[in-house]
């Protein structure tokens, strides 16, 4: 998790500077759909790195309780969601793709 929510950031950060060029393009809010859910994630992966950090240095094993698991699962659902608006950008939008 904790490297997850490392090699997040400046993915986030590179796809932000990204979008300048197509400010005034009809394809801006899924941009902007885009970099809203890479932000959630980036957010969520985040915090669940730092619960589980929390959680090992009180001795406290997360892996297996539900809730847990729960809030992993609904994270990989984002980054799901983030790879497939990610996708839809670049092979139908033609985002980022050389004409």
């Amino acid at each position: 998790m904790l490297l997850a929510a490392i090699a997040a950031l400046p993915t986030v950060v590179t796809g932000i500077i990204a979008h300048f060029p197509y400010e005034n393009s009809p394809v801006i809010e899924s941009i902007n759909q885009h970099e809203q859910l890479g932000l959630l994630t980036l957010a969520a992966l985040t915090g669940l790195a730092i619960w589980r950090g929390l959680n090992l240095r009180r001795k406290v094993e997360l892996g297996e309780r539900w809730y847990y698991l729960a809030t992993a699962i609904a994270i990989f659902g984002l980054l799901y969601l983030l790879g497939t608006t990610g996708g839809d950008l670049v092979y139908n939008l033609g985002v980022g793709v050389a004409k």
